[in-house]
């Protein structure tokens, strides 16, 4: 008779396959976004304050973010924090979300989760490398 055994590395692998299908909630709504491009330099720096509401009836723990197959080519830094607090560093990691193709996902982990009718203000600054191209190109 066969017995299944799990071992430690399995768990962590099957752990990992769960957790990277995420789902977005569709109960948080942007209510004001604010974005900032800086192209005073050879990296575009984007930053983007955003104020999101929870619409739903349940509390949501993540926020997420979509970058083009062209932006995740070139980003070089993503970071989160909350914009009332300016020493706020969030988690964000890589996230799959099903049925996105084409878009890159990002998760911010919320420092507490956000309540039915609650707001949060999350500042995303972006970094992306070799995205501009110099005029003229030669001389």
């Amino acid at each position: 008779m066969w017995h299944p055994v799990f071992t430690i590395p399995t768990i962590c692998a099957l752990l990992a396959l769960v957790s990277c299908n995420d789902v977005i909630s569709s109960s948080l709504q942007n209510t004001n976004v604010d974005r900032n491009v800086d192209l005073q330099s050879q990296l575009v720096k984007i930053n983007t304050k955003i104020t999101a509401e929870n619409k739903g009836s349940t509390p949501i723990k993540h926020y997420y973010i979509a970058l083009t197959g062209e932006e995740k080519h070139h980003l070089a830094f993503i970071g989160a924090g909350i914009a009332t607090d300016k020493d706020s560093d969030l988690t964000v990691a890589e996230a799959t979300v099903p049925g996105q193709k084409g878009f890159h996902h990002y998760c911010i982990d919320l420092p507490a989760p956000l309540a039915p009718g609650k707001t949060v203000k999350l500042v995303v600054e972006t970094t992306l490398s070799q995205l501009i191209t110099p005029h003229p190109t030669h001389i």
